[in-house]
């Protein structure tokens, strides 16, 4: 089901394109690439209370190793070989329950419910399951990601930080009385935020009926 937001209660502020390295807030607007394959993108909404670093609005897939897998636990320490960096820059984030742990010695539907960060390349992450080996296991393989399918991944967006602001708007600043609208447009006006929901041409002397200030949440 589809989330309603009426947008003059939230301050959004329109950051440009997302930039891991870069902290959010709640109202923070960023343009992401949300498909690789089709280089599609979307303009995505902050909507947690609490500000992060390097929170993806999609949840990416990122590979390791563990040095030693313990017999029998749930609990695994894994050096990441991409994307992890939780000491800033990083553009991978693991969101605990979205995010599952592909492993021989895991069984399928591992799901990662803690991350305790080590340091920029490591972290000790808790596990819905437990590990099926009968003896220590060195130098592992692991992958975390969404979920998948034979060997693709779902889409996935990260629900505990960012919404889905819209699949096509464009942020254009204030209104103007000269400019030319197309439908997704959003402007600012009087402190409030509008979206066009409806072409507007050259002349228009206010948001009147094309302009709204809410808006339904697309789905991914």
């Amino acid at each position: 089901m589809a989330s309603t937001y009426t947008v003059g209660r939230v301050k959004l502020v329109y950051k440009g394109n997302y930039n891991p390295t870069s902290v959010y807030s709640k109202g923070d607007i960023v343009n992401f690439v949300s498909d690789d394959a089709t280089n599609t993108t979307k303009l995505f909404m902050y909507k947690n209370s609490g500000d992060k670093i390097g929170s993806n609005p999609i949840i990416r897939v990122a590979t390791g190793t563990i040095s030693s897998l313990a017999v029998r636990t749930n609990s695994v320490t894994i050096t990441f070989t991409n994307y992890y960096n939780p000491g800033g820059g990083h553009n991978y984030y693991i969101v605990p329950t979205l995010t599952y742990f592909y492993s021989k010695y895991f069984p399928v539907g591992t799901v990662v419910t803690n991350v305790a960060s080590i340091n920029s390349t490591q972290a000790t992450l808790t596990l819905s399951e437990y590990s099926n080996n009968t003896s220590t296991i060195t130098n592992d393989v692991a992958t975390i990601g969404p979920r998948r399918t034979g060997n693709r991944y779902d889409r996935v967006l990260n629900t505990v930080d960012w919404d889905v602001y819209s699949e096509g708007s464009v942020f254009k600043g204030s209104f103007s009385t000269t400019g030319n609208y197309d439908t997704g447009d959003i402007v600012t006006k009087n402190n409030q935020s509008y979206i066009c929901v409806s072409p507007v041409g050259y002349g228009t002397g206010s948001v009147g009926t094309k302009f709204s200030n809410s808006y339904t949440r697309p789905r991914i």
